[in-house]
C-alpha cells in the first residue's frame, strides 16, 4: 500500500493561543484541511511554518488569507517568505511583449 502525503498539519494550544504546525508541501488539495485546523479562532493563531518546504499558488493564497484575518506566520524559510511577500502573485506573470 502506498500513500502520497504532501503535508502534515498538527494543532495544539499554548498559554498564548493556538498553534498550527504545517510541515511538508502545502498544495490546493490540503487547503481545506488547513482551514479546518485553524477553525474559527484565526486571530491570534500562530502558524508554525519552519518545516513547510513550499506551497503551490492555492497554498500561498490560503496562507496570505489567514494572515490577513489575523493569524501570525512564524518561522517561514526565506524562499517561502518571498512567495508570501507583497510582490508575489498567485498567478504566473504575463509574458512581456518586447516589440
Amino acid at each position: 500500500m502506498h500513500f502520497d502525503v504532501t503535508v502534515r498539519i498538527t494543532t495544539f494550544d499554548e498559554s498564548r493561543g493556538r498553534v498550527v504546525r504545517v510541515d511538508g508541501w502545502l498544495i490546493a488539495g490540503d487547503v481545506a484541511a488547513l482551514e479546518e485546523a485553524v477553525g474559527d479562532r484565526v486571530r491570534g493563531t500562530r502558524l508554525e511554518l519552519a518545516d513547510l518546504r513550499s506551497a503551490d499558488a492555492a497554498g500561498v493564497v490560503a496562507l496570505r488569507g489567514l494572515e490577513a484575518r489575523g493569524a501570525r506566520l512564524h518561522g517561514a524559510a526565506p524562499f517561502l517568505r518571498l512567495l508570501l511577500g507583497a510582490g508575489a502573485t498567485a498567478d504566473p506573470p504575463a509574458e512581456a511583449n518586447h516589440d
